[in-house]
């Protein structure tokens, strides 16, 4: 999952907390656990898209008794950097996990634009692992070491598996232009 498409997303639906994002993502999207997601990554990615001026502080809260609590609101340059980040990760993803955050702010880019990005990725995906890793192989090489033929049916499963999601995400997308 991208964390700063996660932040720039949010941010482009409302202003809010970085601790608020953090707490909606682990309360509701089950993401803290799948992606690693942690409030230091956060906050490290929160400091690094206000420098770069995606972000910006709307006013921060002072409260003798608590932490000062800075509320944020995406910038124009922003908005156009969650668009280039979104296109970016569906042109180079090959895990479906990767795009978890793309997917919950897909709203903000053209679904037209993403099946085309995403399409030519999947194809090339496939180029590249065709024929099958068990194929590339020679038997030689296996021969070589008994533990070789397990490695590579494992190796080859997977690779079978993450295309697949690919596939099952981009027909999940299209359905998205209905």
């Amino acid at each position: 999952m991208s964390i700063p498409i996660f932040i720039l997303g949010s941010l482009a639906e409302q202003n809010n907390y970085a601790y608020s994002i953090y707490k909606g993502a682990a309360e509701t999207l089950a993401i803290v656990q799948v992606s690693g997601l942690t409030e230091s990554k956060l906050y490290y990615h929160f400091e690094a898209l206000h420098k770069r001026g995606y972000v910006e502080t709307v006013e921060v809260l002072k409260d003798p008794r608590r932490p000062e609590k800075t509320m944020y609101q995406i910038t124009d340059a922003g908005r156009l950097e969650l668009e280039k980040k979104i296109y970016t990760i569906f042109k180079q993803s090959t895990d479906v996990g990767e795009l978890y955050s793309a997917l919950i702010f897909i709203k903000h880019v053209e679904i037209d634009e993403v099946l085309s990005i995403f399409g030519a990725n999947i194809d090339k995906q496939k180029k590249r692992w065709t024929p099958s890793l068990k194929d590339k192989v020679p038997q030689e090489v296996l021969n070589k070491n008994k533990h070789l033929p397990f490695i590579v049916e494992h190796a080859t499963s997977y690779i079978d598996f993450r295309i697949e999601w690919l596939e099952r995400l981009f027909t999940y997308i299209k359905s998205l232009q209905s």
